[in-house]
């Protein structure tokens, strides 16, 4: 090869490593913790988790609690998670995730209710209303009881049943897709971030 073959080829793998390295760097545009500027921070998440923040899903911005800790999202094969979030209390850690899929807001609700063996309309002591995230339409529920995910939604150490378990969440309208918060945990510890919870979501705003 000549010099000047071997040079451009160089040259060429250079530019090829640089993309990569780039590409990387960037990470998914759909979703993940921010610092102020704007930057992603997922070094930052892979290490343990980060505590208070910016949330980005899509073009909703949201301010993180500092008493949450944001971690590097577990997705499974069937679910990619845009976001995770721990929240800790005195009966152990919930968990907040973030997910964008299809459905109807019915059915989700329909289906987040069963996890409880409750029925939509029917569920004593259940809370289910309306609220607005940064001009999206939403639908918040706080249900409470025995949760059980079935085995599909089962992650390793995850019981099959669990008592006392209560579920704040949210399914928001945003366009193409529902974008969908749900933290699931023990009663008194989401009894402790149902507030921070509401301000997390209603407090969202809008901006690339």
């Amino acid at each position: 090869m000549s010099r000047r073959k071997l040079s451009q080829a160089v040259t060429g793998t250079l530019v090829v490593l640089l993309a990569v390295t780039v590409l990387v760097g960037c990470g998914g545009q759909n979703g993940g913790p921010l610092d102020e500027a704007g930057g992603k921070q997922a070094e930052t998440a892979k290490s343990g988790g980060q505590r208070g923040g910016v949330f980005r899903v899509g073009d909703l911005r949201f301010r993180v609690p500092d008493s949450w800790i944001m971690e590097e999202p577990q997705s499974t094969s069937f679910v990619r998670r845009l976001g995770q979030f721990r929240l800790p209390g005195p009966d152990g850690d919930a968990e907040l995730t973030v997910i964008q899929a299809g459905g109807t807001v019915e059915q989700n609700l329909v289906r987040w209710y069963g996890q409880f063996g409750l029925e939509r309309g029917k569920a004593e002591g259940a809370e289910e209303r309306e609220i607005e995230v940064a001009g999206y339409r939403a639908v918040f529920v706080d249900i409470r009881g025995t949760y059980s995910p079935g085995p599909m939604m089962l992650r390793p150490g995850q019981k099959a049943r669990n008592p006392n378990y209560r579920m704040l969440a949210a399914i928001v309208e945003t366009p193409g897709q529902l974008t969908f918060f749900k933290a699931v945990g023990p009663e008194r510890t989401l009894e402790r971030h149902k507030e921070a919870f509401l301000e997390f979501l209603t407090g969202a705003v809008r901006g690339e």
